[in-house]
């Protein structure tokens, strides 16, 4: 690590270690144990890469199978907030499987890619391979995911100051920097690793930064996590409106 990159894994630390303290203090562990458990790991793992930074073997094995446990943690505190989101809509038919149906369907597709890009390889890089396809696909899904709260937040006016918004937020920035950094160094190879090594590390910090400021900030009773953000109800009333609209502006 150079100055730099261990000045970055120290303010992540530092900043995830305050940020698990407010989660925890606020009693919010029992809405988030998915999100708390991803934040839990990466802190951990993080803790251990700086200690190990000067010690090859071990920072490789330890940097990788943390990867794998956070990548897949990620992907299921995604459905967590998926989940508080929209936890009304479950009872539509196939609603509740549409996250789960994505995630297995872009974990295949990675992996078949990562296998192909892989070609005769030794089992270790094979393996670091769908590691790193794992990743991406869990970039993919919390930016989507922020992607379409953005979009419901536009449509609908829905108000910002929820902690599940907020989480969606921080994964939508933290996954658009590293996502960008990951396609260039899964394309053009190991050339790419300062850019690679600078900003993953910078986006997430800035993702943690910005879940801390979401924990820390006073969140009205009647917008908190236990409310869902949408009904079908209010959806369907929505579209009327936005339809009745498009309708009468094509009759002029």
């Amino acid at each position: 690590m150079n100055t730099t990159e261990l000045l970055l894994s120290f303010s992540s630390v530092a900043l995830q270690a305050l940020l698990l303290v407010v989660l925890i203090s606020r009693g919010l562990q029992q809405n988030f144990r998915w999100f708390l458990a991803y934040l839990a790991t990466n802190f951990l793992f993080g803790v251990g890469l700086v200690l190990i930074r000067n010690q090859p073997r071990p920072y490789f094995y330890t940097y990788w199978i943390g990867d794998a446990m956070v990548a897949s943690l990620a992907i299921l505190a995604s459905f967590e907030i998926f989940q508080g989101v929209f936890q009304k809509f479950f009872s539509l038919p196939g609603f509740r499987a549409i996250f789960p149906r994505a995630s297995v369907l872009f974990i295949f597709l990675g992996s078949v890619r990562a296998f192909e890009k892989s070609g005769p390889t030794s089992s270790e890089n094979l393996l670091v391979s769908q590691i790193f396809s794992l990743e991406i696909t869990a970039y993919i899904l919390q930016f989507g995911l922020f992607f379409l709260l953005l979009v419901l937040v536009q449509f609908f006016r829905l108000p910002w100051k929820q902690y599940t918004f907020g989480i969606a937020v921080g994964f939508g920035v933290s996954a658009a920097g590293s996502l960008v950094a990951f396609m260039v160094r899964s394309e053009f190879g190991t050339k790419f690793d300062p850019i690679f090594r600078f900003v993953v590390p910078l986006t997430y910090t800035i993702g943690v930064a910005i879940w801390l400021l979401t924990f820390l900030w006073p969140v009205p009773k009647s917008l908190e996590t236990t409310t869902p953000a949408l009904t079908p109800e209010a959806v369907v009333t929505e579209l009327r409106q936005y339809t009745r609209t498009v309708k009468e502006i094509l009759k002029r």
